[in-house]
């Protein structure tokens, strides 16, 4: 006879008439249970196997991660901040190849490396029973201010009152703007590609004149240039 416990209740009660050594409990819950043998020969000699326990478990622990946002960022990213319900808790970076070295979960990881541009990275947890479970988050980082190339006016004298600025980047760019001769930024007018922009000032006075650019791309990194 084979039997099959958990903490409240007889599961299955299996008796055969025939020399059987082993039995197959299926569909089983996650729980504890408790399993034992009774065996009595034909001259009605009885024994029993020790009790033996086993714990079922079958959930994956629960993961989410909090920080870094599908999102793009002008600052490095170097804290990954999550919750988890589990034991140990790691993670790997682009390449999926390297892993951090585990921590208990609820740790945060500090000094953790991004790139410039697309990063995904990919957290682990598990639990007693060696159940897995992972999540993965992809940002975009961009630290780095657009270069600024002014087209014209060039650094010369120009014999009419009709000047055209423009200004192209290597990146596209949300927004730039020019100030002449220290007043307020007049928004220039972008290109197809947010690559170029250009403004035209039609009443431009006599003698000398100055102009700063400036332009921010569209992580929010803003530069400056002077002609």
């Amino acid at each position: 006879t084979f039997a099959l416990k958990n903490d409240t209740n007889t599961i299955n009660t299996t008796t055969f008439t025939t020399p059987t050594y082993t039995i197959n409990w299926t569909g089983l819950a996650d729980n504890n249970y408790t399993y034992f043998a009774n065996i009595t020969d034909s001259a009605n000699n009885k024994n029993s196997t020790a009790v033996r326990t086993i714990n079922l478990d079958s959930v994956v622990p629960a993961l989410s991660i909090i920080y870094p946002a599908n999102a793009t960022y002008n600052v490095n990213v170097s804290e990954l901040n999550y919750t988890s319900n589990g034991v140990s808790c790691w993670y790997s970076n682009n390449s999926g190849i390297w892993n951090s070295t585990p921590v208990a979960c609820g740790t945060n990881f500090t000094n953790a490396i991004s790139v410039e541009g697309s990063n995904t990275w990919t957290l682990y947890a598990n639990d007693s029973a060696n159940n897995i479970n992972s999540t993965s988050i992809t940002f975009f980082k961009d630290t780095t201010s657009p270069t600024i190339t002014i087209n014209s006016p060039a650094n010369q004298t120009y014999t009419t009152t009709t000047i055209s600025f423009n200004v192209s980047l290597n990146e596209n760019t949300s927004w730039c703007g020019l100030s002449l001769d220290g007043a307020t930024n007049i928004t220039m007018t972008a290109n197809s590609s947010n690559t170029g922009f250009g403004y035209t000032n039609s009443t431009m006075s006599q003698g000398s004149h100055s102009v700063v650019f400036a332009c921010n791309d569209t992580a929010g990194n803003m530069n400056a240039s002077s002609g």
